[in-house]
Order: structure tokens, then sequence, then C-alpha cells
């Protein structure tokens, strides 16, 4: 049986998803190779086992939403999938980035 393919959305948030992680270890740390999550300030390794994710501020990622450059940000595994993206202090950074 062939592999399964994978559809344009996954193939795109893949990227999009790397995209945040390098975009946001660069701007926290200064590195390509760890990130500060946006929520709790744990660094993290940006890629491989056990790495950064990129979180949404509006949870269930919609399509609107999913990849959006303001909306996603890394965050480490704990934020992002424990405490189901941590979205008081994660709100509280886009209100201080960006205003209300």
């Amino acid at each position: 049986m062939p592999a399964k393919k994978k559809s344009p959305k996954k193939i795109c948030w893949g990227w999009f998803s790397r995209y945040i992680r390098l975009r946001d270890a660069l701007k926290t740390t200064g590195t390509k190779t760890e990130v500060i999550c946006i929520t709790c300030g744990a660094r993290k390794s940006a890629f491989g086992v056990g790495c950064a994710q990129a979180g949404h501020l509006v949870p269930g990622r919609t399509n609107a939403l999913l990849i959006d450059e303001v909306f996603v940000n890394a965050q480490c595994d704990h934020c992002n999938r424990g405490l189901k993206g941590n979205w008081v202090p994660y709100r509280r950074k886009m209100v201080e980035w960006y205003g209300e």
C-alpha cells in the first residue's frame, strides 16, 4: 500500500511552524536553536525531540487563524498542550506588544 500523501494544509502548517520557531528563537535568544516560551518564559530547543511548539492565541486552530504571524508564537509543550495554550499570560503578552 502506498504512503498516504499529506494535505497541502498539513504541509503548509509544517513549514509555518518551523518558521515561527525560528523567528521567535532569533527574537528571544538571538540563536537559531533555542527559544523562550511566550507564556512562561521557559527556554526550550527550537527544533528536535521535546522542542517548542507553534502555539495559537485562539484555541482550536481555526482555518482563519491557523497561519497568522501575530496570533501564533513559540510555546513550550507544557503551556501549549498541558495548559491548553495558557491563554491568560499569552493574551497579556499580546496586549503588551500590540495593544488592546
